[in-house]
């Protein structure tokens, strides 16, 4: 029979809550769940408590916690006042009082809603328990290596109060970035479902453990349900085959995608701190690049000195050259000024010799008659 998505996330949770609470004496009628009874063996208020204090010890005092509660009292419509009724409730109210402590943000729940076994509710509740205990050692408190996940242009604070998530979320895109990948991831939906950011998250972390030839077979076919599949039997040699199927990762069921990234980080985060002679090598890295910079810095010092110098010079030059320039335009506005005294003198020189032709003209030429006249007498 072909199981439904909510099947399908129901049976995740319940292997991990199996996986979680094994072994607790006071949970051995009610373990293992077996799929769809979790919304049944949670309405007592004891399960949940109990993974509660999995997740932060002695968050719940499960001492005060009532137990073997008559169930079938409750289920069959006992007054409010009950002892049943009233030792349910008071289960159900200590559970979300410690879900609260946890950071969990239960909103619009009661304990009747819990009680009453509602499928959504329950499930959703179910999940933040759930993902509150994968994520909580995804920081740099937990985990110091993280600081290799922070940019140039952050401090330590940045990583410090960035949530677990997308933490998650940048160290996934950390080991993209080293095996040279160009894909990111920036959800756990449409970002996986072709299986490839997984395969070669899975690479980077346990290059060991992952099968090359699986790898190839995962990126050689075009069936991208049968490449999750590969993707799921390498995640069981990385003991990480937990959570989705081939389906969910297909689909892009973000919970259970976000669950199954958080249990490879858990098992191979896949980062480590620099051992002494790596440090040792850092700092020589860095006395080496300081001295270089120290060079570089000295260079700077000398080509601005030289530029300053060679800049005084050409101000000095082009103060000479309009000092000249000004120089030159005076000796052309002289120049011009004699030229027009001399033109008008010149003006005048001609009107006066126009008018003393004017005058010596006709003197010469009374003179000239007067001599042929008396030449004539005179014959």
């Amino acid at each position: 029979m072909v199981k439904t998505d909510i099947e399908n996330e129901v049976g995740a949770y319940v292997e991990h809550l199996n996986n979680l609470l094994k072994g607790d004496k006071d949970l051995a009628d009610v373990l293992p769940l077996t799929g769809m009874d979790l919304f049944e063996k949670v309405r007592d208020g004891i399960l949940l408590s109990k993974v509660v204090n999995q997740i932060k010890p002695n968050t719940i005092n499960t001492s005060k916690l009532t137990y073997n509660i008559n169930m079938a009292e409750v289920e069959n419509g006992a007054a409010p006042g009950s002892k049943a009724i009233f030792e349910v409730t008071a289960n159900q109210n200590a559970f979300l009082e410690g879900a609260a402590k946890l950071g969990i943000k239960i909103v619009n729940i009661g304990a009747q809603d819990l009680i009453n076994g509602s499928h959504d509710l329950v499930l959703g509740v179910v999940w933040q328990i759930i993902r509150a205990h994968l994520l909580q050692n995804v920081d740099i408190l937990s985990h110091p290596e993280l600081i290799r996940l922070m940019e140039r242009h952050e401090n330590l604070k940045t990583l410090i109060d960035i949530g677990p998530e997308a933490l998650l979320i940048r160290w996934f895109n950390y080991h993209l970035r080293r095996a040279n990948s160009q894909r990111k991831v920036g959800s756990f939906s449409e970002s996986i479902k072709d299986s490839e950011n997984y395969l070669t998250l899975m690479q980077q972390i346990a290059p060991k453990l992952v099968d090359p030839a699986k790898v190839e077979a995962a990126l050689a076919t075009k069936d991208l349900e049968e490449r999750a599949k590969i993707v799921l039997e390498i995640a069981e040699a990385l003991n990480c085959r937990k959570f989705v199927t081939a389906k969910d990762i297909v689909s892009g069921n973000s919970r259970l995608n976000l669950a199954f990234t958080a249990t490879l980080f858990n098992e191979h985060m896949g980062i480590r701190l620099p051992s002494e002679e790596e440090i040792a090598a850092m700092y020589d890295r860095f006395e080496k690049m300081a001295q270089q910079i120290s060079h570089l810095e000295q260079a700077l010092a000398a080509k601005e000195a030289s530029a300053r110098e060679e800049g005084e010079k050409t101000v000095n030059l082009v103060s000479e050259l309009h000092k000249t320039i000004a120089e030159v335009n005076k000796a052309h506005e002289e120049t011009q000024e004699k030229l027009s005294k001399t033109e008008d003198k010149l003006s005048v020189a001609e009107q006066q010799n126009e008018m003393y032709r004017d005058t010596v003209r006709p003197t010469r030429a009374g003179r000239a008659e007067r001599r042929r006249r008396g030449n004539r007498t005179a014959g």
